[in-house]
């Protein structure tokens, strides 16, 4: 099953160049950031999944411009797995609605996939 997904065009791997076609993105709140993403942004309507050496170590700062963006709109925000719990007042703090977050924590990979 992964590999078919692997093959699918609408898939972008960031080791890859940029598929052509444009799609809406929400700016990520970082300039250098947004040269590397396709489209100038994180893709709209679309799971991203952020890969890094170990939790703890930034890796929600890189979201959370464009998470305060989709928090002033009706768009709910699923997060699957997170390596910690969230925490609502920092959230809060930080610009985020927390009653449109989605928190889903899974029994497998299997189910998270």
């Amino acid at each position: 099953m992964l590999e078919k997904l692997l093959q699918r065009a609408d898939l972008w791997r960031g080791r890859q160049t940029a598929p052509y076609e444009s799609r809406p993105t929400l700016p990520s709140g970082y300039a250098a950031l947004d040269q590397q993403l396709p489209g100038g942004g994180w893709p709209i309507g679309s799971l991203t999944e952020i890969l890094y050496s170990r939790a703890g170590a930034g890796e929600l700062q890189l979201t959370l411009p464009a998470l305060e963006r989709l928090g002033q709109t009706d768009r709910w925000i699923a997060w699957i797995d997170p390596p910690y719990t969230p925490y609502a007042p920092a959230l809060l703090y930080c610009g985020l609605n927390v009653t449109q977050l989605f928190w889903i924590r899974t029994q497998s990979d299997k189910e998270a996939l």
